[in-house]
């Protein structure tokens, strides 16, 4: 916003003084308008939906866990464990100490001893992740 400011404010000066400036201040003011106008545009797709959201973010984050972790999430409610499972892998590979993911992806694990190992590893590195005592106990129950 900073930047944003001094530039209108730069803008403005160069207005003031000099006649033989303002077409080409109001050429660029035109240009960056029109850009913005079309960077929205583009943004307002990603937005559409929640699946389109996480997708563009997992598009320009690839890297990050907690981009991976919600689709994950995504994909667990829209009734897709597979992938869903796939996705917590991942974000346990980039954050292996990841409560979270490991809280998900125990509850759907179809082995009794992965989704132990999980919620154990999620009360591990989050001794007060009340999601994963929980499941423990239905686990055992």
């Amino acid at each position: 916003m900073g930047c944003l400011i001094l530039v209108v404010y730069g803008a403005q000066r160069l207005w003031e003084r000099s006649v033989a400036l303002r077409k080409p201040i109001m050429l660029l003011g035109v240009i960056l308008l029109t850009a913005g106008t079309l960077k929205t545009i583009a943004r307002n797709q990603d937005w559409s939906s929640r699946e389109a959201l996480l997708r563009s973010g997992l598009k320009t984050l690839p890297h990050n866990a907690k981009m991976h972790y919600n689709f994950g999430n995504f994909l667990r409610d829209s009734s897709q464990p597979e992938p869903a499972i796939a996705h917590y892998r991942e974000a346990l590979r980039l954050w292996p100490s990841y409560a979270s993911a490991h809280n998900n992806i125990g509850t759907l694990m179809p082995q009794f001893a992965t989704a132990e190992y999980h919620f154990r590893e999620a009360i591990k590195y989050s001794s007060e992740h009340i999601n994963a005592h929980y499941n423990l106990g239905q686990l055992y129950r």
